[in-house]
């Protein structure tokens, strides 16, 4: 047989291998892409059962859930915090603990609070809401500014939750306690947060609940994406950085958080929208976290170790806002750091956490009071002019 037969005998051969291996690696690829749809549906369905039971939280149908009204706790394990429920099932001002009527008085002034765990602050032992009220109390411009009213800050924050839960708070809860002033107050996770339910029930023991989370959540996995999800949990199992796409966290992850901006912008600006259909006297802030007072710029390097799907939503969202005339106040440019910036980034957060320290909450209840006197001057002769709630609801 002369070279060049063997030759192509050799490559012939050797493509068949090539192909059978191929083969064989596509097969191997979408079996344990099938084991790992039924292994991931158990892991992510218990990953929700465990959310939902939550201790401190009992389950609403038209709020997602509130906490237990007239509750108290106190944790010295690991936030070292204390706050106390108030009989509505929302965090109590621990500085004017007194109850008070749903029906609003004639001569008192309240300030509703929307937010998430910065707002409602349940991993302090104080809350920016107290330190605003009373400041605002104390203080002969504010006093002026609402006719002599006694001020009360109505806290509906909730940990965990973000603006497409707050205009239905608002709407279902807040609004009944006759608010004359509404005050937003948003990081930037919140903007992609998905609707919460929590409390005692059993929802995925539901086969329709089962059916929509496999749907809509499971299904929007990467599952036919080109690349080997079984070379990757080798080479996480062997140590290396861990680049599964197919995992229950990420499934969690999207249970939780609408990922893509564009959707995630949409749904938070019309939440927004329905929020000043019901009351068009609302001041939208944004609560920089300590990152954001780090690095101004919104790029990677904000985000060291954090998702890349949080670069450029601020950017992309704050554009929207203004593209809906919507009024967004960057706190950011309302801090006025103490002169050591080290000591300051110590301090504004808690040990290995993402929230505020009582210094930090303290810090944002000054820049927040600050702010009220700023606006309240600038507002006091201008009229809240109502928009247009065509369509919404």
């Amino acid at each position: 047989m002369s070279a060049r037969s063997t030759l192509k005998a050799f490559l012939a051969n050797a493509s068949l291998v090539l192909a059978s291996l191929a083969l064989s690696f596509v097969v191997a690829e979408a079996g344990y892409r099938i084991y790992l749809y039924k292994t991931i549906s158990d892991q992510f369905l218990q990953l929700v059962k465990d959310s939902l039971q939550n201790p401190l939280s009992q389950f609403d149908a038209e709020i997602g859930y509130h906490y237990i009204p007239n509750s108290s706790f106190t944790n010295i394990e690991y936030f070292k915090d204390q706050f106390h429920i108030n009989q509505y099932g929302f965090m109590a001002n621990d500085l004017d603990p007194a109850p008070y009527p749903m029906q609003k008085p004639e001569n008192e002034y309240r300030i509703a609070l929307l937010g998430d765990s910065f707002t409602n602050g349940l991993q302090n032992y104080i809350r920016w809401a107290d330190l605003v009220q009373d400041d605002l109390n104390r203080s002969a411009r504010w006093r002026e500014r609402v006719g002599g009213k006694y001020t009360r800050v109505l806290n509906f924050g909730m940990d965990g939750t973000g603006f497409v839960q707050w205009a239905k708070v608002y709407q279902a809860r807040a609004s009944k306690f006759e608010p004359d002033l509404v005050i937003v107050s948003f990081i930037t996770d919140d903007i992609h947060r998905r609707f919460v339910y929590r409390g005692r029930v059993q929802l995925t023991d539901d086969p329709d609940i089962r059916r929509y989370l496999r749907q809509n959540v499971l299904n929007e996995l990467p599952w036919f994406e080109l690349r080997s999800e079984m070379i990757a949990a080798i080479a996480t199992g062997l140590g290396r950085a861990d680049r599964r796409r197919l995992t229950a966290a990420a499934a969690y992850l999207r249970y939780r958080m609408t990922i893509e901006h564009a959707a995630a912008i949409r749904d938070s600006i019309s939440a927004l929208e329905q929020l000043r259909c019901i009351n068009p006297n609302v001041i939208i802030l944004h609560h920089p976290q300590i990152e954001e007072l780090q690095v101004r710029q919104d790029i990677p390097q904000r985000y060291p170790g954090d998702p890349l799907y949080l670069v450029g939503l601020e950017t992309e969202f704050l554009a929207a806002a203004k593209a809906h005339h919507i009024d967004i106040v960057q706190m950011v440019d309302q801090a006025r750091l103490p002169s050591d910036p080290l000591r300051t980034a110590a301090l504004y957060n808690l040990p290995l956490d993402g929230h505020n320290s009582d210094y930090g909450v303290a810090l944002y209840a000054q820049w927040v009071f600050k702010y009220l006197l700023d606006w309240g001057a600038a507002y006091k002769d201008q009229p809240i002019v109502s928009r247009s709630c065509k369509g919404l609801g």
